[in-house]
C-alpha cells in the first residue's frame, strides 16, 4: 500500500493510516508485527482447518465501497536521524462481504503519484525511480485472498488476512494481523505491521552516514458503510 528511512533489518516507509496500535520499531516505540511474505502463489486460508471459528458473522454476500473520506492509508519511514510519515490522496477500495469474515474479499488500489509528505522535496523523491517510480508504476494494489482467525499473541487483532500486494510492478503474497469489526452500519478493518521494502525492489539506501531502514510500517483504518 504504498507511503524516509532504512536499516537493512528494521523500519522504513510505512503506509500511514490512522492505526489502532501505537507506532513501534521505527521511532523507538513498541515493535509492530512483521508481515509474513511468501514468493509462492497466494492460497486462501480454509476456515475448516482452523482451531477456532470467527465470532464475527456477516450476512449474505454484500458489496461495499470503502469511504476514503473517513478512512486513512499511509506510511512512516525511518532512519537513525528521524522518521517521516506520508499518505496517499487518491485511492479506492471495495469490500465483498461473504457469509462470514473468512469469506470476505477486500481490494484496494492506490494512485502512487498522489503520495504526500510534509516536504515537497521528499514527495518528489518518493515519486522518482529511487522509490515508487510512479511514471512507470502508477498504481499499487492489495487484493485479499483469505481471512483466518487471529493467532495467539495477535491481540488486539481479530484475524489474519492474506493477500497479494503489488508495488512497483512486483507482486508478493503477504499475511498480517488485522482487527475487523462488523456492525449493522459498517465494515471496519485496522492494522499496523511492517514489510521489507527490498522485496518490492525499493533499494535506495540513503546517505552513507544516515542509511534508510528497510522495514516499512504500514498503518490503515478502513471503513466501508453498509
Amino acid at each position: 500500500m504504498l507511503p524516509l528511512a532504512l536499516r537493512t533489518r528494521s523500519c522504513w516507509l510505512a503506509l500511514y493510516i490512522t492505526a489502532f496500535l501505537p507506532l513501534g520499531g521505527c521511532d523507538g516505540g513498541q515493535d509492530v508485527p512483521s508481515a509474513t511474505i511468501q514468493d509462492e502463489p497466494a492460497t486462501t486460508p480454509d476456515p475448516a482447518n482452523e482451531s477456532s471459528a470467527s465470532e464475527i458473522e456477516a450476512p449474505s454476500t454484500d458489496a461495499l465501497a470503502i469511504d476514503t473520506t473517513r478512512s486513512t492509508f499511509g506510511f512512516v519511514g525511518s532512519k537513525p536521524t528521524g522518521s517521516q510519515s506520508g499518505s496517499f490522496a487518491t485511492w479506492t477500495g471495495t469490500v465483498e462481504l461473504g457469509a462470514s469474515i473468512e469469506q470476505t474479499e477486500v481490494v484496494i488500489e492506490i494512485q502512487m503519484e498522489s503520495v504526500r509528505t510534509e516536504s515537497d522535496r521528499l514527495t518528489s523523491h518518493l515519486q522518482s525511480d529511487d522509490f515508487f517510480d510512479t511514471a512507470r508504476f502508477p498504481t499499487a494494489r492489495f487484493e485479499s485472498t483469505g481471512f483466518a482467525p487471529a493467532a495467539a499473541g495477535d491481540e488486539p487483532a481479530t484475524h489474519r488476512v492474506s493477500g497479494r500486494l503489488t508495488l512497483r510492478g512486483q507482486t508478493q503474497l503477504i499475511t498480517f494481523p488485522v482487527r475487523v469489526e462488523l456492525s449493522d452500519t459498517e465494515f471496519r478493518a485496522r492494522a499496523e505491521f511492517s514489510i521489507d521494502r527490498q522485496r518490492w525492489g525499493i533499494r535506495y539506501p540513503g546517505r552513507a552516514d544516515d542509511l534508510i531502514y528497510d522495514d516499512v510500517v504500514i498503518r490503515f483504518d478502513v471503513r466501508a458503510p453498509r
